[in-house]
């Protein structure tokens, strides 16, 4: 089928300059909008450009549909695109930076530890059997801290208030862990297996995820001023410990796990637990939510 061609024109505009060597012939050669129509039938719009002679491009054509200009309509549209690009590549720069930084201060604090942070953030000093280990003048971390596996007798958290992530402190040496600043950690806190540790939370006010302090030959175990956490609370197999409270917790989302301990009676008075309780047989439970079954206390 022939192509269809509308609204189109070729007009030539002759060069006025007095100047006639060839090299300034700058006749201007003016394109318009081609709509055209395929062998299937279907219309387009085809534009060129204004030239010389000499192929230089004066002018880009408009497009206009009800007065309306169509390049730069889908101009505007992908310009929120291209920010967003331009916003991405921003903020993993200054994820970058600040990564660099946080190495910078780590390394500052524990000289000739080999210290990780990748790209979300993360710090892992996992085995390298350390005997201690310094957040130094941080403040912050955005992603997880993994401290796990090592010889640690003592962790000081300097002026850190606030962990984006996970905290691993399980499989160590601790004969105290105090929290000191912190007032909150965004994942989970892990800390089963460190022996016979004396905890304290400090200004923690909020756990976002479990909080495990299995195997630690725990006799008591004060949660300061923690409100909430957002998973279960493991702590179970502390034969030595013979008491148990909530203090300032008030909400728990998960399971309480308190068996294998030498705890006689446990109060959930003003406490919203979402899961079941773990207890061995005996315990006096005071407005707790039902006693796990099965096997899901023996597996943890």
């Amino acid at each position: 089928m022939p192509s269809l061609r509308c609204c189109a024109y070729n007009t030539t505009i002759p060069n006025h300059n007095n100047d006639n060597s060839s090299s300034n012939n700058n006749t201007l050669f003016a394109h318009a909008a081609v709509i055209e129509e395929d062998e299937w039938g279907t219309l387009y719009i085809n534009t060129t450009t204004a030239s010389n002679s000499n192929n230089n491009v004066k002018h880009q054509p408009r497009v206009l549909v009800n007065g309306v200009d169509v390049e730069q309509m889908q101009s505007q549209l992908r310009e929120p695109a291209r920010l967003a690009d331009t916003l991405q590549l921003v903020l993993a720069a200054v994820a970058s930076e600040k990564n660099v930084m946080a190495s910078t201060l780590l390394q500052a604090a524990n000289p000739g530890v080999a210290v990780s942070i990748d790209q979300a953030g993360n710090i892992d000093v996992e085995g390298q059997g350390l005997t201690s280990f310094s957040f130094g003048v941080m403040q912050a971390i955005d992603g997880d801290v993994n401290l796990s596996r090592n010889d640690l007798t003592f962790i000081d958290f300097g002026l850190l208030s606030s962990v984006g992530g996970d905290m691993s402190l399980h499989n160590n040496d601790l004969t105290l862990l105090d929290l000191k600043r912190i007032t909150r950690v965004g994942g989970y806190i892990h800390a089963d297996s460190n022996g016979p540790v004396d905890i304290d939370f400090g200004a923690l006010t909020m756990v976002g995820g479990f909080l495990s302090l299995r195997y630690n030959v725990l006799t008591s175990v004060d949660f300061g001023n923690i409100v909430s956490v957002g998973g279960n609370m493991y702590i179970a197999r502390n034969p030595a410990l013979s008491s148990f409270q909530f203090g300032q917790i008030t909400n728990v989302d998960g399971d309480v796990l308190l068996f294998q301990t030498s705890i006689t009676s446990v109060n959930c008075t003003g406490v919203t637990i979402s899961g079941c309780m773990c207890v061995d047989a005996g315990v006096e439970l005071t407005n707790c939510p039902s006693t796990c079954t099965g096997e899901h206390c023996s597996c943890s």
